[in-house]
Formats: structure tokens, C-alpha cells, sequence
């Protein structure tokens, strides 16, 4: 079952679909309603393609009736995932629930699920494959490359190995040894231009023109490699996402010499398309997922001994602004505005 009919849902079911899985997939009555009389639809550099041999139901009680799934995969936002985790406690029976994996960004939705299911149930997964819904409503695969990643929670459980081998013999992906170094090195690339082009109304490319701004995504990244660091937690590279990579270059290499190559790689991955705080802004639903990113560092860095003014301040800005306590328009397109209240968590640190 996958619950969330986003990019990523879409994505995971499509993967699920072509390994020959039974999928179900649970979305908002009107999404239900589309995918149910469409399909799903994928277009990719290398071709386009549609499933229609799924279920598709408009909430879990409906999903679970249809039938009991060996694994959920979560795929909705991390601020949604507390709703759900109670929601499916009370539709599943005790000691029979089915692997649940955690595609949310950020550090904390794993805890959340285990706290409620147990960690032997809780898997941390991701893509690394850039996605995106076109206007008529179609997946986009942005470039190919990436791919879906697993990390059981509690790997030696015995029920975890049957799903390693599972996963890994039915080509779902790659597999990893350790949950927080999966989702912690994922996190570093979802920092990157993130925060800052949402309250400035930039895209990464704009962003990275600015050497000021440029440098502020630096220190934020130091920060978050230093409380990964200081956490013990490892940093790997993903599949077209070499995280360990960038904070060897983050760490090692001087800022002039690395702004080109960051420059290029992530303004050619993403041009003119905004990062995913904006569109939580944009909605104006009044949440944000930034307390699972540089929120999430924020907090364990003060828990380590870590400093992280520049991660607390673009958090206490950006929820700021998404919560309406202060106006987006101060900000945008306004570098100056956002420097001043960087140097001010600095400063007060």
C-alpha cells in the first residue's frame, strides 16, 4: 500500500507496479477519483509509460479493506505523518502490522512511527530521483539516475532480513545498513538552497549567484555536517546524490573554489524551479516541513553542544512566514533582509 499521491507516491507505486506487486494506493477523493478513470502516468528522458493495474482508494479504512499489505509506504509530509501513525494504529491489529516506510524528508518521522508501531516495523526510505507533477497532472521524472533507498530501523529483527531480501532480489532499489545515515545524508542535499530560496522567492540558480547567499548556504550545511558528525552518524553517497562527497568538498574545500561546482551542479539539477519549502509557503496551508530539516538540526545541535545560528535562524524566519506572525513580502527578493537576520542568530549565539 502506499499512502500519498504526490510525486513520490506516484513514484513508488509506479516501481512497485513494475516489479509486478500488487499496489494500493490511497489518495484524496479527487485524486482517487482521477487516477482510478487514468492511471498512472510517467514521463521520463527516456520514454513515457502508464499503469492502470492498481487500486486506488480515498483512505486508508478503504485500502486496508481491499487488502492487508505486507508494506505501507508513507509518502505524504512530515507534518501529516503523527495524523496518519495514529490513524492506521487504530485500523491495524496489535502485533500483526504490516513494515511501514517513512519517504518523508528530514530527520524524525521514523521516531515518530516507532514510537507507535515499534522500530522493528519502521523503515527510512527515500528517492534520489528528482520528480515533479506536469500541468495535466502526469509524473515528470526531472533526470534519471536516482533511485529508491532502504534502511530498516531495526535491521537484525528477523522479519527485517526477509524484507532486505525482498527488496534487494526484487530490484526496489538499493538497500542500507543504517536508517540514520540514510536519512542524514539525504538530508544535507535537501538542505541545499532550500530555506533561503523560499523566504527570498529565489531559485537556487539566483541563489547561488550571490556570493553572500552563497555563503550562507555554506555555514548552514558546516552546521548540519557537524551535528551529523558530533551525533555519530555516518554520511553516504546516494545513487546521483554523493552526500558524502559534498561534505568532504563542504568541509575541505575554500568557499571560491567551491562555489563553481556547487553552482553548477545543483543550478543545472534544478534551474528555475523553486525548492519544496516555497511550495508549503506558497499554499498558504500555514505548515512547513522545515522543522524536520534545519529545524531538526537546530534541535539536535543544541541537545550536542553543536552551535547552529545560522540553521535556528533561517527556522524561526521561514516558520515565521508560513505562520503568518511575519510578512512574506519583508523578505522577498529582499538578500539583505535575510543576511541582517542571520548575522542577528549569529550575533545572539
Amino acid at each position: 500500500m502506499v499512502v500519498g499521491a504526490g510525486p513520490v507516491g506516484q513514484w513508488v507505486s509506479m516501481r512497485f507496479l513494475d516489479c509486478g506487486w500488487e499496489v494500493t494506493l490511497v489518495a484524496r477523493p479527487v485524486a482517487a477519483s482521477v487516477l482510478r478513470h487514468r492511471g498512472l502516468r510517467v514521463r521520463a528522458p527516456s520514454g513515457a509509460r502508464t499503469h492502470t493495474a492498481l487500486d486506488v482508494a480515498h483512505d486508508l479504512a478503504t485500502g486496508l479493506a481491499v487488502n492487508v499489505p505486507d508494506l505501507i509506504a508513507l509518502c505524504m509530509k512530515s507534518y501529516d505523518v503523527p495524523i496518519v501513525a495514529r490513524e492506521l494504529a487504530a485500523l491495524t491489529v496489535p502485533g500483526r502490522v504490516p513494515f511501514i516506510a517513512a519517504f518523508q524528508n528530514g530527520l524524525g518521522s521514523e521516531a515518530t512511527l516507532a514510537e507507535v508501531f515499534g522500530r522493528e516495523c519502521v523503515v527510512a526510505a527515500t528517492t534520489t530521483t528528482p520528480l515533479s507533477l506536469s500541468d495535466d497532472g502526469a509524473l515528470q521524472v526531472e533526470r534519471e539516475g536516482g533511485d529508491l533507498c532502504w534502511a530498516a530501523c531495526a535491521p537484525d529483527a528477523p522479519a527485517a532480513a526477509g524484507l532486505i531480501r525482498t527488496l534487494t532480489t526484487s530490484g526496489l532499489g538499493q538497500v542500507y545498513d543504517d536508517a540514520d545515515a540514510l536519512k542524514g545524508s539525504k538530508m544535507l542535499l535537501n538542505l541545499i538552497g532550500n530555506a533561503s530560496g523560499a523566504i527570498l522567492d529565489l531559485s537556487a540558480a539566483a541563489l547561488f549567484a550571490d556570493r553572500r547567499l552563497f555563503d550562507v548556504e555554506l555555514d548552514m550545511l558546516r552546521e548540519a555536517i557537524a551535528v551529523l558528525r558530533a551525533s555519530k552518524t555516518a554520511i553516504v553517497n546516494l545513487p546521483s546524490n554523493p552526500a558524502a562527497t559534498l561534505a568532504t568538498l563542504v568541509r575541505c574545500v575554500p568557499a571560491a573554489l567551491l562555489r563553481p561546482l556547487l553552482r553548477g551542479r545543483f543550478s543545472r539539477g534544478r534551474g528555475n524551479k523553486r525548492p519544496s519549502f516555497y511550495y508549503d509557503l506558497a499554499s498558504g496551508r500555514g505548515r512547513s516541513e522545515v522543522a524536520w530539516l534545519n529545524g531538526a538540526v537546530a534541535t539536535r545541535g543544541a541537545a550536542l553542544g553543536v552551535p547552529t545560528p545560522v540553521n535556528a535562524a533561517l527556522t524561526s524566519t521561514l516558520q515565521g512566514i508560513v505562520e503568518g506572525r511575519v510578512p512574506w513580502a519583508r523578505y522577498q527578493r529582499q538578500p539583505e533582509a535575510l543576511l541582517a537576520a542571520v548575522r542577528a542568530g549569529t550575533v545572539r549565539r
